[in-house]
C-alpha cells in the first residue's frame, strides 16, 4: 500500500509478486498485479522507443538497434515499432552512404582508381540519385579505361612503328591531358608513352651493303641506288629492301628498325643468275 501511495509501480509489483507467492489465493493482488505488470510494459516500452529515436538523432545506430530489439521483446505490434525501424535504416543508409564515399576519397588520394570505382558504385547503389557518386563513378571508370589504354601501347610499344598506332597514340595523349594532374601514376604512364612516341619518330642510321652492280631500293619508302656502303636513316619499324640486276634473281629482304637501334647493317646483294 505504501508503494502504492508513492506511485512507485515497480516496487509495488515486487512485494504483490511476494505476497502471492505467500498467498496464491489472492484475487484481487492477482488482478492489481496484472494491471501493473500491463503500466510497467507500457511504461518500459516509451522508454525505450523514446531511447531508441534519440540514439538515432545521435547517429548511434548500434545503441538504437538495441533498444529497438528491447521494444520488440515488450509489444511486437505497436506502430512506434516501426517509426524506430524505418528511422534506424534511414541512419543506416546515411552511415553506409558516408563511408562509401569516404572511402572512395580515400582511395582518390592515394591514386587507387580501382577501388574509388567500387565506392562510388557502392555509394550510388546506396542513393541512385546522388549526383556525387553518379559523377565519380563515370570519372573513375573513364580514368581506369585511360590508363588500361595507355598500358596496351606501353606494353607492346613497338607497335607505335605503325603509323596508325602512332596517330591513335599521339590523340590518346591529348585526350587524357586534363586527368594527368588528378592522377600521379596516369602522369607517369602518360610521360612513358611520349618517351616512346618520340622514339618512335625519331630516325635510326641504317648502313646499306652491297656490290655496287645491284639496284637496292625500300619498299614504300625510296630508292638507295647502286651502291657498295650507303648509311641511310629509318625510324623504328618493319621494311622490305629489294635487290634488282638484270640478269640475276631479284632478292627481297626484311629488316626491323628497333627503338634505339644502333650498328644496323643490312647486305642484299643479287648473285643467282637467272
Amino acid at each position: 500500500y505504501k508503494a502504492r501511495a508513492e506511485n512507485d509501480f515497480r516496487s509495488e509489483r515486487d512485494h504483490l509478486e511476494k505476497l502471492i507467492r505467500l498467498d496464491p489465493a489472492r484475487k484481487t493482488e492477482k488482478l492489481r498485479l496484472d494491471l501493473l505488470k500491463k503500466k510497467i510494459a507500457e511504461e518500459d516500452f516509451a522508454i525505450l522507443i523514446s531511447k531508441g529515436l534519440k540514439a538515432v538523432d545521435q547517429r548511434d545506430i548500434d545503441a538504437a538497434k538495441i533498444n529497438l530489439e528491447k521494444a520488440q521483446g515488450v509489444f511486437s505490434q505497436r506502430a512506434e515499432l516501426s517509426l524506430l525501424k524505418k528511422n534506424i535504416e534511414r541512419l543506416d543508409r546515411e552511415m553506409s552512404l558516408a563511408r562509401a564515399m569516404s572511402d572512395a576519397n580515400m582511395a582518390i588520394l592515394k591514386d587507387d582508381w580501382g577501388n574509388a570505382y567500387q565506392a562510388f558504385s557502392k555509394a550510388k547503389s546506396i542513393d541512385p540519385n546522388n549526383s556525387e557518386a553518379i559523377k565519380g563513378e563515370r570519372f573513375a571508370s573513364e580514368l581506369q579505361a585511360r590508363r588500361q589504354a595507355l598500358d596496351s601501347y606501353l606494353d607492346e610499344p613497338s607497335r607505335l612503328s605503325s603509323k596508325a598506332v602512332l596517330a591513335a597514340a599521339q590523340q590518346l595523349l591529348e585526350t587524357i591531358r586534363h586527368l594527368t594532374s588528378l592522377s600521379p601514376s596516369l602522369k607517369a604512364r602518360a610521360e612513358q608513352l611520349s618517351r616512346f612516341i618520340s622514339k618512335a619518330t625519331t630516325s635510326v642510321r641504317v648502313v646499306v651493303k652491297s656490290d655496287g652492280n645491284t639496284e637496292i631500293s625500300v619498299r614504300r619508302v625510296g630508292i638507295v641506288g647502286k651502291i657498295l656502303q650507303k648509311a641511310i636513316n629509318l625510324r623504328p619499324g618493319n621494311y622490305t629492301f629489294e635487290g634488282k640486276r638484270a640478269g640475276y634473281k631479284s632478292k627481297l629482304v626484311n629488316l626491323r628498325v628497333p627503338f634505339d637501334g644502333a650498328g644496323i647493317e643490312i647486305r642484299i646483294v643479287c648473285d643467282e643468275k637467272i
